[in-house]
């Protein structure tokens, strides 16, 4: 199983990517979340999760900006009914916390608003998931909080220091999903970012 790779983004566009590890070419599909992650970062090394999905006609590999994401991806490929196509779609349309709320809420609509997925799908999908989710839900969401919180402290400590909070907010989340936590490293990292 390849659980990650790490190297050049040789190419990205909004469903597929290419990254270059030792002189090979991994070509991935994405969701909208992880191109919006990676579309700014082409030529740099970066780190991506991964999965490969082996089937009779083709292997596949999918990449996911965070474990959260590959997770949720994984939960949705126990469904039956919904492939990988569908399960990123679904990731495409609506953020980890978002989908971890609708399944909470048991929220049909919420499903049904990705293309491609109706009620009974919908339906489906939130029978098949409330119970596994439970035994995650409190851990995603736990982090998904505390992230929120030290995204929103970085940002004002910015603004504070006289910087538009439009210029900074994209800077803050990049630097959060590359694992940055504390928030010192954070305010630091947008500062030198803002001097290029």
């Amino acid at each position: 199983m390849i659980e990650y790779l790490k190297g050049k983004l040789i190419s990205v566009e909004p469903s597929f990517i290419v990254l270059e590890c030792n002189g090979i070419g991994y070509g991935l599909k994405i969701a909208l979340s992880t191109y919006d992650y990676l579309h700014h970062q082409k030529n740099q090394e970066v780190k991506v999760y991964t999965y490969l999905q082996i089937r009779e006609d083709a292997h596949i590999l999918y990449g996911f900006s965070n474990e959260e994401e590959k997770k949720m991806f994984l939960l949705f490929l126990s469904i039956t009914g919904i492939g990988g196509n569908t399960a990123l779609t679904i990731l495409s349309g609506l953020s980890v916390s978002e989908i971890y709320q609708a399944l909470e809420q048991q929220n049909v609509v919420a499903f049904q608003s990705i293309k491609g997925i109706g009620e009974k799908t919908a339906q489906r999908i939130i029978l098949e998931l409330k119970d596994k989710f439970k035994h995650t839900k409190s851990n995603v969401l736990e982090k998904i909080n505390v992230q929120e919180q030290l995204k929103l402290d970085a940002i004002q400590g910015l603004v504070n220091m006289g910087l538009k909070k439009q210029d900074v907010e994209k800077r803050v989340e990049e630097l959060l999903k590359q694992g940055i936590t504390k928030i010192e490293e954070i305010i630091r990292g947008v500062l030198r970012l803002s001097k290029k």
